[in-house]
């Protein structure tokens, strides 16, 4: 008979494995107040931005079945990966992405864990800024004196706007700014119709007049057949790899929706990331295609009177006229979206900094009164109850249980950081970013280094490498204990009772606890348990033998490109 405290009641019983989840906030804790619907917009409005605008320079350096290909295989990657995050957070009980790779790989899973999404937020907010400058030059066109080039009054006006929202980089919370997710992706919904519409309509009015006010026609667009490039050679494939990838990250934020989601069984987080990624690949196929006919599309200029046919840029944007004011209704809304969403990225940016350098200090302060400890006791106090939860799990997971939930619960035990720290390193973050951006003249080098190394570790490679290890050692408890639940089980039918899953695996009952719960569930389904384990290691695998070169590859070929653009 299964016990009443089973995870997922919807889920069949009768299997041999067994699934033992922390879940922290509680299972059915009140704190849980997110729904699938609100879950699926969260992830998607951390997955869906900017970048989308350079998904038409991807297709068009792949190829349009190139480009499918590969949009479709790194969206079923992430969504393995994401689902293996969140089953190692349930079996580890960290709650956030670096406790986990501690949890899994040790320290140096912990540190690189940090260090990539530091750097991922960082090269963000150069991302966010180069856009934010190629916005605002054709918005502010006519109010600059011609004299002056467009790459230094871009840099400037940008300097100009970044500079106004800079006493919101100082927010202690996010709470205020979460409608700008609503905002954001209604702005880039209403762009894709924009770029839609023009790639239909071909530059719109078929007429334009030259100086003389004399009407102009268009050119004949090309043959969709002689335009449309199926497959991409393989160093336009390497460009466009690290694009398709940059736009499925959202693995640092799925913990946080998770631990939000009401009754958090396997089938509705399933149900969950599937539909995630569903929506998003659909969105970014559209964009992507449409934005890549618009290299088809001639367009004029009143500041050069001649119809021009572009190739697709890494800003799709760029291919519109700066008289065209559609497209520059699009831009103003973008470019508030931008700017209002630079707090989203360098606080958590700067709170990472801030928390790895008070590790370090931490850890340095430990090494400093090493002689001390050698004067410790070699066995525990004998009131020092032994853990509950290290008992089945690897040593690495008990020495970070405690790890980061000073962070998930918003109060932090350890030392605090001076004003002066958090200061220094938010000006560090936001004006070190914009002064990388003024250097940069297209947004898909910032791309093309994101996107080869950072992205591909943080995205795939550390979650495939953390579920591994985790579902190695449970695979050999299972081995270690299937005989003594046995027993147990026996010895509960001889009483005359049920017996509880939570006291076969731990010896007995948890304590109770408001914001923890332990829960043991049979289930043919989750991912770290049932026969569809060994297939998913296999998966797994695969990912790390396949995306391992890929990243070294990647990386090259961003270097390569890098130099070239300099020299």
């Amino acid at each position: 008979m299964r016990s009443p405290t089973s995870s997922n009641a919807s889920e069949p019983s009768g299997h041999s494995d067994r699934s033992h989840s922390i879940f922290s906030p509680a299972f059915s804790s009140p704190r849980r107040t997110g729904t699938i619907s609100s879950a699926v917009f969260n992830l998607t409005t951390t997955m869906v931005g900017g970048g989308v605008l350079s998904l038409p320079y991807a297709f068009s350096k792949s190829g349009v079945i190139t480009g499918f290909l590969l949009l479709l295989l790194f969206g079923i990657v992430a969504d393995f990966t994401v689902y293996s995050l969140v089953s190692c957070s349930r079996r580890s009980g960290q709650p956030a992405f670096e406790g986990v790779a501690k949890a899994a790989l040790g320290q140096s899973g912990y540190t690189t864990t940090l260090v990539c999404v530091i750097l991922t937020t960082f090269l963000a907010v150069v991302g966010y800024a180069v856009l934010l400058r190629d916005l605002l030059i054709p918005l502010t066109t006519h109010f600059i004196d011609p004299s002056v080039t467009k790459d230094h009054y871009g840099n400037l006006i940008m300097l100009c706007v970044a500079s106004l929202v800079t006493p919101l980089m100082f927010l202690d919370s996010l709470t205020s700014l979460k409608p700008m997710g609503v905002v954001g992706c209604t702005t880039i919904g209403c762009l894709a119709l924009c770029i839609a519409y023009r790639t239909i309509t071909c530059g719109g009015d078929p007429k334009f007049l030259d100086e003389d006010d004399v009407p102009v026609d268009p050119p004949d667009t090309e043959s969709l057949s002689d335009y449309i490039k199926l497959f991409g050679s393989l160093p336009d494939v390497l460009d466009s790899i690290p694009i398709f990838i940059c736009t499925y990250v959202c693995h640092f934020n799925v913990l946080p929706v998770h631990h939000e989601l009401q009754t958090p069984t396997r089938h509705r987080l399933r149900r969950l990331i599937h539909t995630t990624f569903m929506v998003t690949g659909c969105f970014y196929a559209f964009v992507g295609t449409m934005g890549m006919l618009v290299g088809n599309c001639p367009y004029f200029s009143t500041g050069d009177p001649t119809w021009q046919r572009l190739a697709v840029q890494g800003n799709v944007l760029k291919n519109f006229s700066d008289d065209d004011a559609i497209m520059n209704a699009g831009r103003a809304c973008l470019s508030c979206t931008i700017t209002l969403a630079f707090p989203l990225l360098v606080v958590p940016c700067r709170d990472m900094i801030v928390r790895l350098g008070l590790k370090w200090s931490e850890e340095q302060s430990r090494s400093d009164l090493s002689v001390d400890s050698m004067t410790a006791p070699l066995l525990p106090a004998a009131s020092e109850p032994p853990s509950v939860i290290s008992g089945g799990l690897p040593p690495s997971i008990s020495r970070a249980s405690s790890l980061d939930t000073s962070t998930h619960s918003g109060k932090s035990s350890g030392p605090r950081a001076s004003k002066v720290l958090v200061v220094t390193a938010t000006l560090a973050v936001f004006w070190g970013g914009l002064a990388i951006a003024c250097m940069v003249d297209d947004i898909e080098v910032v791309w093309d280094v994101l996107g080869s190394t950072i992205s591909i570790l943080i995205a795939f490679l550390l979650p495939s490498a953390s579920y591994l290890v985790l579902a190695k050692h449970k695979s050999k408890r299972q081995k270690g204990s299937s005989m003594g639940g046995m027993l147990d089980k026996a010895g509960a039918a001889d009483q005359g009772s049920d017996s509880s899953p939570d006291s076969v695996a731990f010896g007995g009952p948890p304590p109770p606890s408001p914001a923890l719960s332990i829960r043991s569930t049979w289930s043919g389904g989750g991912l770290l348990d049932g026969a569809q384990t060994n297939s998913r290691r296999v998966f797994a695998y695969f990912i790390l033998a396949t995306f391992t070169p890929m990243m070294f590859v990647c990386t090259w070929n961003a270097i390569h490109n890098l130099v070239a653009n300099n020299s």
